[in-house]
């Protein structure tokens, strides 16, 4: 498949787009009907695999039967000197997980995102179809918005579904057991649903909970049961419970909780039950969003304590704090003399609470305060080693209040 003149039937490779455990994916031309399109092919070295090569027949059939715009248009299967490859609808745009980053998606963006994705997967599942796959590198989103699912390479009827008459062929064989190694696991171990990571027999639930995962990864920038190893990731699903999404970006609503929760609950029975009720609540959120119904959560206020720092006689006025908070400045007759002098008091960095006794700075002979500095605000300004204080209509001993705990 090197080289941009390689040929398969029809189609002229153009170029290598994708490669994943299924199959690489090529950008192609078709020269019958001149239009490009999307080949995948399964790795030569593959090819003997009977069991792998019925898996990529198996794709194409049922993603054929699917006509959805959030779903890729799969327009032929064939075969070429050996070579098997369908051919789909090529999509321009980026892959999800380029456009989730570090820090997730803005929240209408997302909500428009997981609407189409939803949408999608609903009509997959009407016709009794699974993906199984469900993960950002599958979902593309066109520069007009527009979400395209891709590969359903790990699709497989829904045992015991009613299937229409002319949907696709029924596969499941009873009692069959994925393969999970490297490379040939049924689904992405980061997205499995805990069913789907012990080998047991899934429906549309296990779309809801991979779809809950990819959701939270918008929604943070994180993924929800990533660990260091396979192992410890696919434990993690089973067993672990990830932060919440609102605690991780703390501009989510709080609205988006119970919806992200129900999806990723360890019981399928305890999940969303359908895609399609899932969709609804999300466009209800969605249209919440837009019209600005939906606020972040307001941060919780803060509880205060207050403590008294002075403890003087006749009046205590004009308090004023120093910029590292360790120091408190005020003016009091404490010295019993009627002038209202300015003291100085250490305080503790931790509790405010003072440290030693007041420290007389300046004796006045009268009221003491600053005329240059306007008055009102109990502010203190510091040039060099001079503190400079100015008048405030505050009067009796001076207290702080703070948070408590702190």
């Amino acid at each position: 498949m090197s080289g941009l003149e390689a040929m398969l039937l029809h189609y002229r490779l153009l170029e290598k787009i994708g490669e994943g455990g299924m199959g690489a994916v090529y950008k192609a031309f078709d020269t019958h009907l001149d239009r490009h399109v999307a080949i995948k092919v399964l790795p030569a070295e593959k090819t003997a695999d009977l069991e792998r090569r019925q898996r990529f027949v198996q794709e194409a059939k049922a993603a054929s039967a699917l006509r959805h715009p959030s779903i890729v248009v799969v327009h032929d299967i064939a075969e070429d000197r050996g070579v098997h490859f369908i051919v789909m609808e090529y999509v321009e745009g980026q892959t999800l997980d380029r456009l989730i980053g570090r820090k997730g998606i803005k929240l209408h963006e997302t909500l428009g995102y997981a609407v189409q994705i939803a949408d999608g997967l609903a009509k997959a599942h009407a016709a009794g179809i699974v993906h199984r796959d469900l993960k950002p590198t599958n979902i593309m989103v066109m520069p007009d918005g527009q979400v395209k699912i891709l590969d359903f390479g790990l699709a497989k009827l829904v045992e015991d579904a009613e299937i229409p008459a002319h949907g696709p062929t029924r596969t499941f064989v009873e009692g069959e057991r994925p393969r999970t190694e490297e490379g040939f696991v049924l689904g992405t171990a980061a997205y499995m649903s805990p069913e789907q990571a012990e080998g047991r027999k899934v429906d549309a639930r296990t779309d809801i909970f991979s779809f809950g995962v990819v959701l939270y990864e918008m929604l943070t920038g994180q993924k929800a049961f990533h660990r260091e190893t396979k192992v410890g990731t696919l434990a993690a699903i089973l067993h672990d419970e990830p932060p919440p999404a609102s605690r991780v970006n703390e501009s989510l609503p709080a609205d988006i909780e119970p919806i992200l929760g129900r999806c990723l609950r360890k019981d399928p029975q305890r999940r969303w039950q359908s895609m399609s009720d899932l969709k609804v609540v999300l466009l209800d959120l969605k249209e919440d969003s837009e019209s600005g119904k939906l606020r972040p959560p307001a941060a919780p206020a803060a509880e205060f304590e207050q403590v008294r720092l002075t403890f003087d006689l006749g009046l205590t006025a004009l308090p004023a704090v120093s910029p590292d908070g360790n120091t408190l400045a005020y003016s009091s007759d404490r010295a019993g003399e009627k002038n209202s002098d300015i003291w100085g008091q250490r305080l503790d960095p931790i509790s405010r609470k003072p440290t030693v006794d007041a420290v007389r700075l300046f004796q006045s002979r009268g009221q003491a305060f600053d005329l240059n500095i306007p008055a009102g605000n109990g502010a203190l300004a510091v040039a060099k080693d001079k503190i400079v204080f100015y008048a405030c209509e505050t009067s009796g001993n001076i207290w702080v209040a703070k948070p408590k705990g702190r």
